[in-house]
């Protein structure tokens, strides 16, 4: 009775134990589909809202409803509409990569011995599972269901766009990315009159071709006489002066 008493103490933990490990097993995989739709849901939003033409953003504007309003309101900031759904979609991803490892370690043990299997799945299966349900089908269902779709995420991505931490890391990444553009625009080339003389007496000599000169020179002055269009002068022109 004693011999018997001990291997069912033996026994049980262990059973337990497996019980336990398959359970939480089970609840990551459900978990990670879970993930892999909210990422689905987020990469649809990205081409759903930026693919709105002038025609349905006029019908939001008509519409007086919450989620007409939500989508317009994400819209007047596309920078931050755009720095929301990258960071959410990235950390969901993040999330998925780390449950579906620590799932697969499961069935895989650490060893000595390279397990090709394992690198296979772990690297070439959930990247391409990741990349085909959760960007590749949403966005082209996006594409064709703009409207739904804005409309079906617009609280979503509204509640994300103010939840912390991703509203601190949409504020840097946005803000971030407006002092790289504002320093990148002070090392601009700043051309003045007599360089945009030089570079016309330039493009005379190395091209014949009357078109190009009569469009140059109509860019030249509306810069000489106060016009501010200097982007139109053909950039390929200002390349003498670099």
């Amino acid at each position: 009775m004693d011999s018997i008493a001990g291997f069912s103490s033996d026994v049980v933990p262990v059973s337990i134990h497996a019980g336990f490990t398959l359970s939480d097993n089970i609840i990551s995989l459900i978990i990670v589909f879970i993930l892999i739709a909210c990422s689905a849901l987020v990469s649809a939003s990205e081409v759903a809202f930026f693919a709105l033409g002038p025609t349905e953003k006029k019908d939001l504007e008509e519409d007086q409803s919450r989620s007409s309003q939500a989508i317009l309101k994400l819209l007047s900031k596309p920078k931050d509409l755009l720095a929301t759904i990258l960071i959410t979609n990235n950390f969901i991803n993040v999330c998925i990569i780390i449950l579906a490892t620590e799932v697969i370690d499961q069935f895989f043990p650490d060893s000595d011995q390279p397990n090709t299997l394992r690198f296979l799945i772990e690297v070439v299966g959930i990247t391409t599972f990741l990349l085909l349900l959760g960007e590749v089908a949403p966005k082209l269902y996006a594409s064709r269901n703009t409207l739904s779709t804005a409309r079906f995420m617009a609280s979503p991505i509204t509640f994300i766009n103010i939840l912390p931490p991703f509203s601190w890391l949409r504020w840097l990444l946005v803000n971030g990315t407006n002092m790289i553009n504002r320093r990148a625009k002070k090392r601009g080339i700043n051309l003045s009159s007599d360089d945009l003389e030089h570079a016309l007496a330039l493009t005379k000599e190395d091209s014949d071709n009357e078109d190009e000169h009569r469009i140059f020179g109509r860019n030249y002055q509306i810069r000489k006489y106060g016009g501010e269009t200097d982007h139109e002068i053909t950039p390929r022109y200002c390349n003498h002066f670099q």
